[in-house]
């Protein structure tokens, strides 16, 4: 199979017009043409003939005794039969189109082809699919699979496409000895097997190691890479710019470049921590606050109502495309669907695509959010696991007006779906500003993302045990009010911290009180509080 001065420009091609061998719908419908009168010159000549008269490619010819047969797309048909009649290498060519019934029986036939091919060529016991020499073959050389760049291009796709359905344990793959010259017509490689861990390049034709960079980072699994007998070894950078190119790499042509012990578990850019609180008051108030929410969430959501006003906004988004626990998924279940109370008003964007459908799933004041929240199936959050949550709390500032201060807190977990039985995981974030008039909090924001169970994996560090900075802690709360506060010092403590916060502030002595149980009696975090509604407090929270 030769790639031979390729270049980048089949690159482009590769997508288009390929030969629908996977039985989908995203290829055109192609269509067999049958070419007689050809023999004064070579297939390659017939080829090159017809794109110079036309600017339509044939692919996938084969010959079968005077007659060659290729494809075209169905809306090119007219245009290449047109040309019945021309001469070509002295003679008159004779082009007809073979019945659907004819170019579906070839369809069949090619993969029928490709299918066997890749059976003769997987080694199921080493998990290695040998794609090495593949321009000998004499299969694919007897169909024109390999008949030109761009054919040849083509075929690979299709055969990566296979490879992915029916040979997913794939960890090796040889591409030896393909003449290629850089690795656009192989390029699919890594969409089909991402986690790949060995890969031989070796005796090709790859002039440097640029030709490369498109699978730069797109291996991350990639341990072992042969690139022995390719030109490009006479660059003394190369080996160090390859080693760049994969993060895992330990082997490079049978020698070690990487100690694999001092590989992190996890190629991940930053370590991965249960839970972030930019400062302890925010963590005190997160914590409290969402343990008394998700209290009353699972038992009578209409409590939550205070916590919202005219201005506030929900949002429930049901993403369906998230990766699933097979342990915590239905089996056999009979009745009613137990997502439809979630896909009548979610609103995912990638699926509410008009905007009447995305103003009527968007909740704006108090009354419209509990007639969401009742539509929505009961639940149950178990806080005392906390190592199945992870909450973050940052501030924010200019919720509402500039002069105002928030705290953003997001919650990732699991709950309990009790209507269906099902184990659910959900992601919430609320916007959570000081009350202006009384009360203790306002929620300005609810975005809730519901998905199926997926676990807490992808937020667990491996060392959340060893530092109770970083550990994940919701207490569930007993108090009936939705507007959670701390534990209350002493009355001597209390007092004296109200008469300091009145002396520092101007404010009543109801409003001072009201301002230190937000604060969970923290006075720097009230007079911080004090400071962010200052211009919204009525003039009898002062005293005269």
């Amino acid at each position: 199979m030769s790639y031979r001065g390729r270049g980048r420009s089949g690159q482009n091609n590769g997508g288009q017009g390929g030969m629908q061998v996977d039985g989908s719908n995203n290829s055109p419908s192609l269509v067999a043409l049958d070419f007689q009168n050809w023999q004064g010159g070579t297939q390659s000549d017939l080829i090159s003939f017809i794109k110079r008269k036309s600017r339509i490619t044939l692919q996938n010819p084969r010959v079968n005794g005077p007659v060659l047969t290729a494809f075209v797309p169905e809306r090119d048909v007219s245009i290449v039969t047109k040309l019945n009649g021309i001469r070509f290498a002295g003679q008159a060519l004779q082009i007809s189109a073979q019945s659907s019934a004819s170019t579906t029986n070839a369809t069949i036939q090619t993969v029928d082809v490709l299918t066997g091919f890749l059976n003769s060529r997987y080694n199921a016991s080493a998990q290695l699919l040998n794609l090495s020499n593949m321009g000998q073959d004499p299969v694919l050389l007897e169909r024109g699979m390999l008949a030109n760049p761009t054919t040849a291009t083509k075929m690979f796709m299709a055969l990566m496409k296979m490879a992915k359905d029916n040979l997913p344990g794939v960890r090796s793959v040889s591409l030896e000895t393909n003449q290629l010259t850089d690795i656009s017509s192989v390029q699919s490689l890594s969409t089909s097997f991402p986690n790949l861990e060995n890969l031989s390049l070796a005796n090709n034709m790859l002039p440097n190691f640029q030709a490369l960079l498109p699978w730069r980072n797109r291996f991350p699994k990639l341990r072992e890479l042969v690139i022995q007998g390719n030109p490009l070894l006479n660059d003394p950078n190369s080996q160090r710019e390859i080693v760049s190119m994969f993060p895992r790499l330990v082997m490079l042509d049978g020698v070690t470049v990487r100690n694999e012990a001092d590989l992190p578990r996890d190629a991940l850019p930053m370590p991965v921590l249960p839970t972030f609180f930019e400062t302890p008051e925010i963590q005190n108030l997160s914590q409290s606050f969402l343990a008394e929410f998700l209290r009353c969430w699972d038992t009578d959501r209409s409590q939550l109502l205070g916590l919202y006003d005219d201005a506030s906004m929900f949002s429930m988004c049901y993403n369906t495309n998230t990766p699933k626990l097979p342990s915590h998924q239905p089996t056999n279940r009979r009745g009613p669907n137990p997502n439809t109370p979630y896909t009548s008003t979610s609103r995912n964007l990638a699926f509410s695509n008009t905007p009447a459908t995305r103003n009527q799933r968007l909740a704006i004041g108090r009354n419209a959010i509990l007639t969401v929240f009742q539509k929505l199936p009961a639940t149950k959050h178990d806080l005392s696991q906390a190592h199945k949550f992870a909450i973050d709390g940052i501030a924010l500032n200019g919720v509402r007006s500039p002069q105002d201060s928030a705290i953003s807190v997001s919650i990732h977990g699991e709950m309990l779906d009790v209507t269906s039985n099902l184990t659910r995981s959900f992601d919430r974030t609320l916007v959570i500003l000081p009350s202006p008039v009384g009360g203790s909090f306002v929620i300005a924001s609810d975005m809730l993302t519901i998905r199926s169970a997926a676990g807490s994996d992808a937020f667990t560090s491996p060392r959340a045990g060893q530092s109770a900075n970083v550990t994940p802690h919701v207490t569930p709360a007993t108090t009936p009010t939705p507007a959670p506060t701390g534990a209350t010092p002493d009355p001597s403590t209390a007092e004296t911290l109200v008469h300091q916060l009145m002396a520092q502030t101007g404010l009543t002595l109801k409003y001072a009180q009201e301002c230190l149980q937000q604060a969970n009696f923290d006075l720097g975090l009230a007079l911080n509080l004090f400071q962010q509604s200052r211009s919204q407090l009525p003039p009898d929270a002062f005293a005269q």
